[in-house]
């Protein structure tokens, strides 16, 4: 459903919003995906911008709004 709405999300820009829309923090995010915390923040800005939304919208809210 994601993939088809926003079809320039990489598999792993689609495995990140996975764990956002957990609710994981980005500490638990970084360890599961080998990553530093830095890299979670600019994930989640680049993911934000493929979707277009601005930065006060909530991402966990808004991924489990779409399913």
């Amino acid at each position: 459903m994601l993939k088809d709405k926003y079809p320039s999300l990489s598999t792993t820009d689609l495995k990140k919003c996975a764990l956002i829309q957990l609710g994981l923090p980005s500490k638990e995010m970084a360890d599961i995906m080998a990553i530093g915390a830095d890299s979670v923040s600019a994930s989640r800005s680049r993911i934000r911008k493929k979707m277009n939304l601005t930065r006060d919208v909530n991402l966990v809210e808004y991924l489990g709004s779409i399913n």
